[in-house]
């Protein structure tokens, strides 16, 4: 049975359903629950936030396209800061959940957990929220879903080619968040490339509002928020290399601006490596390839391309695995 709610129009009143929200909400409270039968995921930390972040970005667009037609005659500003909250609100089990866990084992950094919770699944949740709006302006159903899942497609595909192409074993994306790579320390911390590329996709969420609100309206306040926002975001993604989010190959050489080539390798060498260490580090790279060689009794063709750090936390900056050592398969 709908439940019925009674919205004024003028001197009239009309009767509108109620959105329905109850499956989001059941989605978010068994995951919170679920999450905590498993090592990592059971406490507040990142774990639980990225899984949580995860759910929320296909649960936010939903609630956002339901919240319009639940309220058509309200602003996208107010609609989407509705929405937002009622998604925001939709993480709290899983912090409740993770708090409860922390409270009865040793609590490693709850702060920071929630730290993440802000910037995975807060933020998340802004982008899906404004994508929902958006979707909200079809008006077949199919159109409006297929909308809004091509849209995160696109950007889960441009993350999982970076992931191919790129030495980085980390990945940024504005519906989904931060991964650290498949390999990495269990002590992680808010990093400065996060909170600035949270920057940046708040950025792009406020100009998905901003033209929707232009769009509706036409009101030239709208035009000035929407170029400040992609001026923003435009800029914030041509510093992403120095702002910490924007790492690729060339990111590398320029860190490590030391290029030295052997008969097999091309090596890229923090610049404050002295000399001697340089010699020896040629030496062992080769010594390597000779045994390995040896071992298998063929080599690889072509050149081989060999990134050699200054200590853990600058390769844990640049490339996402500090104390490991890794190597895709499929390069060189």
């Amino acid at each position: 049975m709908l439940r019925w709610l009674r919205v004024r129009h003028g001197p009239s009143m009309v009767a509108r359903p109620r959105p329905k929200l109850s499956l989001p909400w059941v989605l978010h409270v068994t995951l919170g629950m679920l999450l905590c039968a498993f090592p990592l995921f059971d406490i507040l930390g990142f774990e639980r936030a990225f899984a949580s972040s995860l759910l929320v970005a296909f649960t936010s667009p939903i609630v956002g396209i339901r919240w319009t037609y639940g309220h058509p005659e309200r602003s996208p500003w107010r609609l989407f800061c509705e929405a937002l909250s009622l998604n925001t609100a939709m993480l709290l089990p899983s912090v409740l959940f993770g708090s409860i866990v922390e409270l009865v084992k040793t609590p490693c950094n709850p702060t920071q957990g929630l730290v993440f919770f802000l910037l995975l699944g807060v933020c998340n949740a802004a982008f899906g929220t404004a994508l929902g709006l958006w979707a909200a302006k079809f008006r077949i159903r199919a159109l409006r879903f297929g909308f809004v899942i091509l849209t995160l497609a696109s950007f889960l595909g441009a993350a999982l080619w970076r992931l191919y192409a790129e030495p980085q074993i980390f990945a940024y994306s504005t519906p989904f968040g931060y991964w650290p790579g498949s390999l990495y320390d269990e002590a992680l911390e808010v990093s400065t490339g996060l909170w600035a590329f949270r920057a940046y996709s708040t950025a792009l969420t406020l100009a998905l509002v901003t033209a929707l609100g232009l769009l509706n309206t036409g009101k030239p306040r709208y035009a000035f928020g929407l170029a400040l926002c992609i001026a923003s975001a435009t800029l914030a993604y041509r510093e992403g290399g120095k702002l910490g989010f924007g790492y690729d190959r060339s990111s590398l050489r320029s860190a490590l601006a030391r290029h030295v080539q052997t008969e097999h390798f091309d090596i890229y060498v923090d610049p404050s490596i002295s000399q001697a260490s340089l010699r020896e580090l040629v030496s062992d790279h080769e010594f390597r390839y000779a045994q390995l060689k040896d071992f298998f009794k063929e080599e690889p063709d072509g050149r081989i391309t060999s990134f050699v750090y200054r200590d853990v936390r600058q390769k844990q900056r640049l490339m996402g695995a500090g104390r490991t050592q890794i190597a895709r398969p499929w390069e060189r």
